[in-house]
C-alpha cells in the first residue's frame, strides 16, 4: 500500500486581477442641434456628439466613450465630434464607455443619445460699427462682449442663453474654434456666425458683419 507520507503535493498560485467597469448615467440623453448647413430645413446637420460627454460620464474624465449608429454596436462612429446624421431630423446614437489603459477592456452599460435636428431660420443681428486699424498696422480687435450683450437684451431678454461667435458655419455647427471676446482681424469685411444655446441644446443661429477699414496710404517723407 502507498504510504500517505510519501505523497508529493504541489501547489500553484493563481493571481486574479479585477478591473473596474465604468457606469454611464442612464439615458436617453437629448441633444438638439440647429440645422446650420444650407439648406437649413432638410434635417441633416453636422453635430458634435461629445458635447454630452460630461453629462453621460458624470464628469469622470477617465472614461473613454465610443459612439455607434446601431444598438448592436457594430457601426462605430469614428469622428463623434463631426457626425452627420443619416436619418433626417431624428436619430438615436448608442454610447458605451471604458477606462483607458487597462489590459482588459471592461465596457460599460449602453446609453442612448436622442438627436434632434431642428429646421432653422437664420436671424440677422445688427452689424458691429466699423473700426479703424491700429496706427501703423492693418488690423484691429473687435469687442464681442458688447455684441453679445446687445443680442441677449434685444432678442432673448427673458431667456437664459449662452452666445458664442464663430468664423464659419462649420465651426458654429461643431462648436470649434470659438472666437474670443476681442479677436484681431485684418482690414476687410467679415461675416460672423452666432450660436445661441441653452445648456447643450442649440436654440438658434444668426449672422452679422464686422469691418476693419483699410489703413490710409502713407507716402514716405523726404528729410
Amino acid at each position: 500500500p502507498i504510504n500517505p507520507a510519501d505523497w508529493i503535493v504541489s501547489a500553484d498560485e493563481i493571481q486574479l486581477n479585477f478591473f473596474a467597469t465604468p457606469v454611464l448615467v442612464a439615458g436617453p440623453h437629448a441633444l438638439k442641434q440647429c440645422d446650420f448647413i444650407t439648406p437649413n430645413n432638410d434635417g441633416i446637420a453636422s453635430v458634435n456628439l461629445t458635447e454630452l460627454k460630461n453629462t453621460i460620464t458624470n464628469n469622470d474624465s477617465t472614461i473613454e466613450l465610443l459612439y455607434f449608429r446601431d444598438a448592436a454596436l457594430t457601426q462605430l462612429i469614428t469622428t463623434p465630434n463631426d457626425f452627420t446624421n443619416t436619418n433626417a431630423f431624428n436619430q438615436t446614437v448608442y454610447v458605451t464607455g471604458r477606462f483607458g489603459g487597462q489590459p482588459i477592456v471592461c465596457n460599460s452599460n449602453v446609453v442612448e443619445i436622442q438627436l434632434t435636428i431642428n429646421p432653422t431660420s437664420v436671424a440677422t443681428y445688427p452689424n458691429i460699427a466699423p473700426v479703424c486699424p491700429v496706427l501703423n498696422t492693418n488690423s484691429n480687435t473687435i469687442d464681442f462682449d458688447a455684441q453679445r450683450l446687445l443680442i441677449k437684451n434685444t432678442f432673448f431678454p427673458t431667456t437664459s442663453v449662452d452666445i458664442a461667435f464663430y468664423a464659419s458655419t462649420t465651426d458654429a455647427s461643431l462648436e470649434q474654434n470659438v472666437l474670443t471676446n476681442t479677436p484681431s482681424f485684418n482690414s476687410g469685411v467679415y461675416t460672423i456666425y452666432t450660436r445661441i444655446e441653452t445648456g447643450n441644446d442649440c436654440e438658434g443661429i444668426g449672422t452679422f458683419e464686422i469691418e476693419i477699414y483699410n489703413a490710409p496710404a502713407q507716402n514716405p517723407v523726404s528729410a
